[in-house]
């Protein structure tokens, strides 16, 4: 299953149809969600048949700003809307390939801290209930460290305390990205552009193990002032692949405790359940690499 979120930054605006059916076009999402369409529900109809989506649901904007939608294709998707504000649409999605569900939550973040923790008290209330694999895509409006802001001034510390602070509260853990490393430009030259990675995707270690191999791509910025980010589940090839396990076997050999080492001492950067999640990922890979060339594949 492939998810794409952008921030439009208005869906009135010259191309912006050109430019969502040029991404349909490459990556073929099953899944879209726009934020900051500043727009009500009166061109949605006529912009998803445009893009090819039989199915939408809209949280309309407030004058000048904010409006949240979503598309998805009925044949490859079926999501229902359990709760939404004019914040975030959280909905159950049920994947037809593995035959399971899950849910996602699509969060459009407040640029001014005092409102934003009030969202994050609403989302971690989503967080006590959830019960089954969940995944948050966003534009946070927020870096999680300062290394995820390129030029201006530093980034603010009590936020990103704040942010990280949510994260480790949700349970949740940051899987990453591929493509640019940042998501968002102030659209100046020189000494005076800021870039920021404020775009990302969180889950939980329920959907983490469900979808081992997912991944992120964040995509060219174009239009707007934020690049899309594409969150892609599964490898074609890796459909069906078995969770990881580890065999008393491997406790034999004295090379298993170098192995444990290596993967607990990287350097990873990151909330805690982020750089949890990063070191099991590492030893997980160390140990199969390890075991296929010393044992063979264990079926």
């Amino acid at each position: 299953m492939k998810i794409l979120s952008w921030n439009a930054r208005g869906v009135g605006r010259p191309h912006f149809v050109a430019q969502v059916r040029t991404l349909v076009s490459i990556y073929k999402p099953d899944f879209i969600f726009i934020m900051e369409t500043k727009a009500n529900n009166d061109k949605i109809n006529k912009i998803a048949k445009k893009i090819g989506f039989d199915n939408h649901f809209v949280v309309p904007g407030e004058g000048l700003s904010g409006g949240l939608w979503i598309f998805w294709n009925s044949n490859t998707c079926n999501a229902n809307v359990i709760d939404h504000c004019d914040r975030y649409i959280h909905i159950r999605v049920f994947d037809s390939i593995k035959h399971s569900f899950w849910q996602l939550t699509c969060i459009y973040g407040y640029p001014q801290h005092a409102k934003q923790t009030y969202l994050w008290d609403k989302i971690y209330s989503i967080a006590n209930k959830v019960g089954e694999p969940w995944a948050v895509i966003s534009d946070f409006n927020e870096i999680l460290s300062v290394h995820e802001k390129k030029g201006g001034n530093a980034g603010n510390s009590s936020r990103i305390n704040d942010f990280m602070e949510f994260i480790d509260r949700c349970n949740l853990i940051d899987i990453g990205h591929i493509g640019l490393p940042y998501t968002w430009y102030n659209k100046r030259e020189g000494i005076d552009a800021i870039f920021e990675r404020l775009d990302r995707v969180l889950v939980n270690l329920d959907w983490l193990n469900d979808y081992p191999n997912a991944w992120v791509d964040n995509l060219p910025i174009m239009g707007s002032d934020h690049g899309p980010i594409l969150l892609v589940t599964d490898k074609e090839t890796n459909k069906g692949r078995k969770p990881f396990k580890f065999e008393t076997v491997w406790m034999d050999s004295p090379k298993m405790e170098n192995i444990v080492r290596d993967a607990w001492s990287s350097n990873v950067q990151g909330s805690n359940s982020f750089r949890l999640a990063r070191k099991i990922s590492k030893f997980c890979s160390l140990a199969c690499d390890w075991n296929k060339n010393n044992f063979g594949n264990f079926n």
